[in-house]
């Protein structure tokens, strides 16, 4: 690869719209068009991708983090899942206790390190908004807000709009 990837959000205000089912389709697709793909699973509470593609990942989002801020990192792909040539993953940790001890400040290296070696960047969020979705919408070139048309869900997303 000799561009930096394309970094797509995948987003949306409420739970079980089909964000991650949108994702997965995304990648086939680029996987069909043979880009080389890495999803970021960032809804770092429920470990959806690995459990949608049965994946078991030996390392995740949590050992690169815990590797970058002790000094251990050598290679960001050590830390991917491979799912067939050309889709990886970076999944979330499997214990939700993990989760909590993410240091947010290690977020944009995390994608810088993932858009230098990969073609096409795709990032699972938590419908929840908090500080770490805000942080990867500002690392994003495109964001896919995914919305039902439940009125709560609407206000919502209004809301998001505005941020």
């Amino acid at each position: 690869m000799t561009s930096v990837g394309k970094v797509i959000t995948i987003t949306s205000r409420k739970g079980g719209v089909g964000k991650t089912t949108t994702l997965l389709n995304l990648a086939g697709c680029y996987s069909n068009l043979d880009k080389k793909i890495i999803i970021l699973d960032f809804d770092l509470y429920t470990n959806s991708i690995s459990a949608s593609l049965n994946l078991e990942p030996q390392k995740n989002i949590f050992n690169l983090v815990d590797d970058i801020s002790n000094n251990r990192f050598k290679e960001f792909t050590n830390y991917t899942t491979t799912y067939n040539n050309n889709i990886s993953v970076l999944a979330s940790p499997k214990d939700p206790r993990q989760a909590s001890l993410i240091n947010l400040k290690y977020i944009e290296q995390i994608i810088n390190y993932a858009k230098y070696n990969f073609d096409v960047v795709l990032i699972d969020t938590s419908h929840v908004l908090m500080d770490l979705n805000s942080i990867i919408y500002d690392y994003s070139d495109t964001i896919l807000n995914i919305t039902s048309n439940d009125p709560i869900d609407l206000i919502n997303t209004k809301s998001f709009i505005n941020i």
